[in-house]
């Protein structure tokens, strides 16, 4: 009888893995296209990203515009790092400088290429960025106009675009919240369990690799990444956003999910 019930364990464990395996969801976008594309060993450039990092203060929101500098110089790096590794052809530092914004090379481009890659986002995830995995992996969306010159200025067939938004506490924020968990926990003679799950801060990355001669999305996807007072930078969430690649663009299926990738 007891192994009887086991079996029924192991059998219900079972369908509940299938049935978690057919409905997958996941924020990535893939082209029906992508496959060949990838096959086709077609060079590839990082756009320099757009970046916003906001301070969460006592008060509210600021920007933090040297933060910004310091994300937007270092998240091409680490992009082109994780590409290569997953086998594409990257083509380093092609236009990896952030705009100047002084009408020099390719900024007017640069401008108008993140534009429209912003523009495009809400499409790609905008009310509903998780969706069923068989849908996302036959998904159709392009960027108009199609980034045609700007990947003239790169010498390549494709571009890789970048979104960063991200938020931290100020010191005075965290100040705030803990003197607040204290004089709860005094209060409640410490049977509450205050906030301190929540996070110092987070950070999003959307990314694109956009075919230029069409504007057609190859393949996309959104991460989001807390991060730590001490640990974690919002370059990592980049990282994160393009792991899958290295998964042929896939996310794990039912066999994966029982024994593991191989």
């Amino acid at each position: 009888m007891k192994v009887r019930a086991t079996s029924i364990a192991q059998f219900a464990v079972f369908c509940l893995l299938i049935g978690t395996a057919g409905c997958a969801r996941t924020a990535m976008r893939q082209s029906l296209r992508f496959d060949e594309w990838r096959r086709s060993g077609a060079e590839v450039a990082v756009v320099p990203p757009d970046v916003m990092i906001e301070e969460v203060g006592v008060l509210g929101r600021t920007r933090l515009p040297q933060e910004d500098g310091q994300v937007a110089a270092a998240a091409p790096a680490v992009a082109e790092q994780v590409l290569r590794a997953a086998g594409l052809l990257v083509r380093e530092g092609a236009l990896c400088r952030p705009a100047t914004g002084d009408g020099g090379a390719c900024d007017a481009e640069v401008t108008q290429g993140r534009r429209s890659f912003g523009a495009i986002e809400a499409q790609l995830w905008g009310s509903n960025a998780m969706i069923p995995e068989k849908e996302a992996l036959a998904y159709r969306a392009g960027l108009a106009p199609p980034p045609a010159a700007l990947s003239s200025c790169a010498g390549v067939a494709a571009l890789v675009f970048i979104d960063v938004r991200g938020w931290r506490k100020s010191a005075a924020r965290v100040t705030a919240e803990m003197t607040g968990e204290v004089a709860l926990a005094v209060l409640t003679l410490g049977n509450s369990k205050g906030t301190g799950s929540d996070p110092y801060g987070e950070t999003t990355a959307s990314i694109a690799i956009v075919e230029a001669a069409t504007g057609e999305v190859l393949w996309a996807n959104r991460v989001t990444r807390s991060r730590g007072m001490l640990v974690g930078k919002p370059e990592d969430a980049v990282a994160a956003c393009l792991e899958p690649l290295s998964q042929n663009g896939k996310t794990p299926g039912l066999k994966e999910i029982l024994f593991g990738r191989r």
